[in-house]
């Protein structure tokens, strides 16, 4: 029983029971229909059987329904004589079968199944005879229509170089054959070797071989128009001789193949190729230049690319072919604390090669290459396929080690700056002496605790106004004002020195006085611009003694110290604040952020974006320029940082010179000799080193101890030591030292019989024999920094122990050795024992 069919029902009525019988056979009804729309009905659901009611159906409703082209079950009514003679009148030409109303469920299901199995049989009736025609048809059209589809050309000739065939592309690019025996190259073509030049010979072509019998393989030809000199077509011919049935020839065929694309494609390829090898060695000659390290590894861990400088710390003497892993603990990379071990997870090239994309990884590596250590910053992105997968990964290392231990440099000398500031600001407090200092507005900008006492006003009036606001000036007559226009301060701030001017002062603090003695000086900067005024008040009011101290020099000292730490700190300042707006507004930093920011949206494939895009093209020109700003911007902060420091050691200079001048009388006290020499040494130990300068100390022939003042002698021997090294430093700035000598220091002491003699000897710049009885002069200097007190204060400690002091040289580029000779018994030196200090 056939059931589960798609049935279509056409109707002038519709017809529930008929619809609802149906479906109890087991069928679905998948539409309903009026005879005009049965057709349509019919594509559109594609139905296995129609079931018409022919009831007043006229003939061109059935022609309707038969155009459906499916089975059809009709039902008529018992009676009815019009159907009757419908169907006699014109026989359905559909299968069908029929069905009398009213229609049981029995009588519908044969009748469905009689015109399926009616239908079913005529197809199996012609299947035979159509099957053979069809087949031969098809194959025929098929034959057709693969020939005349095939874009290469073919054609066929006899014997005689008649055509017996030829395919749509045949036709056109040849218009016609030529005459039979015609030497002319065919369709009007002139047709060439490839150079384009030779004209190929008529009988040596693929189709007059072909009609000799001989068959040919990809014979590359050019075609040219005669009037056309310039467009040419790259052909690949193939040629076949034809037989028939008993072998004998017949004719010939050849196939064209246009390879003009092709050649061009190939001359496209080979232009590329050349471009691509250029790129890539402008890329390699670009990557080589970069001061930045570029690693390339793929996704298993193999090294794909180096460039020059990754070469100077990114390799290790682990073997190439080791795992990653391996390599990357023999790199021997910290954290920045040069400490703890960066671990593997996070490491930058496994990070790259897992899909990540970073910057600004901070990193130390140190390893057997590199037991110095290096400083770096890693950033680094994954290398993709066209798909998006990870083929390998891409670092870039930025070695940061000058640049960090610029820094660390800097913080040292900022710290040493502010501990000696605070030293200088101790010291600056602690004197006896006022000092007051005005800028060029006439604003108060220092004032020492001693000038506090003296004037009336202290530190809480800095920046407050000129001191005249805040004291009255008087004549030593204590009765006549004295002008402001006079004043000592005032005067400097006009660019003139005031020395020893006498005045008394009357503030609310002292009521009934005090005299003071005024030194005034204006400050300078390195152009020699006024840029303040600087005066120093001595109290007089105890007796005019006081004034023979300074007669003997303090005065002079006190006043070249302040000057030179007033210009020092001018320079140490604009030094300190030059590199504070380098750091903060570092132009080319923001710079090479930009060209990173540019260059990441084409880290893929950068080559066409540095050839084609006007932006692009730009990226290497800005990037060597960028270099070398970066490299003068470096040497410009390098040679700041050395001016600062140059500006600190002076200060230290100068303020361990001013601790060294005598307040009161120093008690003696008992100290090791060598040991005091050592620890004099040690203070510039690192200036020393720097310089490569030993240091011999030889003691052999001088007392283990002596009893004498331990700070001032400390200092002293300081003052020579330094002393000494300057002039190794003056030596080799003029010319430097003979093959094979190296800078020395030596100190020696010894018992010479009734005295203790220490000699500083060094083979630096020497002394100039009319120069020996000035060197020790407050202020005498042969250096342009230097301030002319050290060898003044050591000389004073000297002569005020009681000894004397003295230079010995041989001349200019000869050396020097200063001599310093003590009473071996007295107040201030009394060896406690004998020679023992070996």
């Amino acid at each position: 029983m056939l059931s589960n069919r798609r049935i279509l029902i056409v109707s002038a009525v519709p017809d529930a029971a008929l619809s609802g019988l149906l479906r109890d056979l087991g069928h679905a009804v998948c539409a309903e229909a009026p005879p005009a729309e049965a057709a349509d009905a019919a594509s559109e659901h594609r139905p296995d059987l129609v079931l018409v009611d022919l009831d007043g159906l006229e003939r061109a409703g059935i022609e309707a329904v038969e155009r459906c082209g499916v089975p059809l079950v009709c039902v008529v009514g018992a009676d009815d004589a019009a159907a009757d003679g419908l169907l006699q009148r014109g026989r359905l030409q559909a299968p069908c079968a029929f069905a009398v109303k009213p229609v049981g469920a029995r009588q519908l299901r044969l009748s469905i199944e009689s015109a399926l199995f009616e239908a079913e049989r005529g197809k199996r009736t012609d299947a035979g005879l159509q099957s053979r025609v069809a087949n031969l048809e098809r194959r025929l059209a098929v034959t057709e229509t693969v020939f005349d589809a095939i874009d290469q050309p073919v054609f066929a000739v006899d014997t005689r170089r008649r055509p017996l065939m030829m395919n749509r592309a045949a036709k056109g690019i040849v218009a016609a054959l030529p005459p039979q025996g015609a030497p002319e190259p065919y369709g009007g073509y002139g047709i060439f070797r490839m150079d384009g030049r030779t004209s190929a010979d008529i009988d040596d072509l693929p189709l007059a071989r072909a009609i000799r019998g001989e068959a040919t393989d990809d014979v590359e030809l050019r075609l040219r128009r005669p009037r056309d000199t310039v467009k040419t077509r790259c052909v690949s011919v193939c040629g076949r001789p034809l037989r028939d049935a008993r072998g004998d020839l017949i004719g010939g065929v050849i196939v064209v193949n246009d390879i003009t694309r092709a050649k061009q494609t190939e001359g496209r390829l080979r232009r590329t190729l050349a471009g691509r090898q250029a790129q890539r060695r402008l890329m390699r000659a670009v990557l080589d230049t970069m001061q930045e390290g570029v690693v390339a590894l793929d996704a298993q861990g193999r090294r794909l690319f180096l460039n020059r400088a990754a070469h100077t710390f990114a390799t290790t003497d682990a073997a190439p072919d080791a795992p990653l892993d391996e390599r990357i603990r023999s790199y021997g990379v910290f954290r920045r604390d040069t400490v703890t071990p960066f671990p593997l997870r996070e490491m930058p090239i496994r990070r790259a090669i897992n899909g990540e994309t970073f910057a600004g990884v901070e990193m130390y590596m140190r390893n057997p290459r590199s037991p110095e250590g290096r400083y770096l910053r890693a950033s680094g992105a994954p290398m993709r396929s066209r798909s998006g997968a990870v083929e390998g990964g891409v670092i870039v290392l930025q070695d940061e080690t000058a640049f960090q231990r610029q820094e660390i440099e800097l913080k040292r000398t900022a710290a040493e700056l502010h501990e000696r500031s605070a030293l200088m600001d101790e010291v600056f407090h602690s004197m006896s002496d006022g000092v007051v200092v005005a800028d060029g507005q006439r604003r108060l900008t220092l004032v020492n605790k001693s000038a506090a006492r003296l004037v009336g006003f202290g530190p809480d009036q800095v920046g407050a106004g000129l001191w005249t606001d805040f004291v009255r000036a008087y004549h030593p007559d204590q009765v006549t004002p004295f002008d402001e226009a006079d004043l000592p301060l005032a005067r400097a701030l006009r660019g003139q020195s005031s020395d020893s001017v006498e005045m008394f002062l009357r503030h609310p603090r002292a009521p009934e006085g005090v005299f003071v003695g005024v030194d005034g000086r204006p400050l300078r900067n390195e152009a020699g611009d006024v840029t303040g005024g600087l005066v120093v008040l001595r109290d007089l009011s105890h007796g005019r003694a006081a004034r023979e101290a300074f007669v003997s020099g303090r005065l002079e000292v006190v006043d070249v110290l302040l000057h030179n730490v007033g210009n020092a700190l001018t320079t140490v300042t604009v030094g300190v604040g030059t590199l504070y707006d380098g750091l903060r507004q570092n132009a080319p930093a923001e710079r090479l952020t930009a060209l990173a920011e540019a260059v990441a949206p084409h880290r893929d494939d950068p080559i066409p974006w540095l050839r084609d895009d006007p932006q692009g093209r730009k990226a290497i020109p800005f990037l060597l320029a960028l270099a070398g700003e970066l490299s003068a911007q470096n040497d410009a902060w390098l040679e700041t940082v050395k001016r600062v420091r140059e500006r600190v050691e002076h200060i230290v200079q100068v303020i361990h010179t001013e601790r060294s001048l005598p307040v009161g009388r120093p008690e003696p006290k008992v100290v090791e000799l060598r040991r005091q020499i050592a620890d004099a040494a040690g203070v510039l130990q690192h200036l020393l080193a720097q310089r490569g300068i030993p240091v011999e100390i030889d003691c052999a022939r001088a007392p283990a101890q002596i009893r004498i003042d331990e700070s001032r002698f400390h200092q002293m021997l300081v003052n020579l030591l330094r002393n000494a090294m300057e002039a190794i430093d003056e030596r080799a700035a003029a010319g430097g030292f003979d093959p094979g000598e190296t800078p020395r220091i030596r100190v020696a002491a010894y018992l010479d019989p009734d005295q203790l003699v220490l000699e500083v000897t060094d083979n630096g710049i020497g002394i100039d024999p009319r120069r020996l009885r000035s060197i020790f002069a407050a202020g005498y200097t042969t250096k342009q920094s230097g301030t002319g007190l050290g060898l003044h204060s050591a000389a004073n400690f000297v002569i005020g122990a009681g000894g004397r002091i003295a230079p010995f040289s041989d001349g200019p580029g000869r050396g020097a050795t200063l001599r310093v000779t003590f009473r071996r018994s007295g107040t201030l030196l009394e060896p406690p024992g004998g020679v023992g200090g070996a």
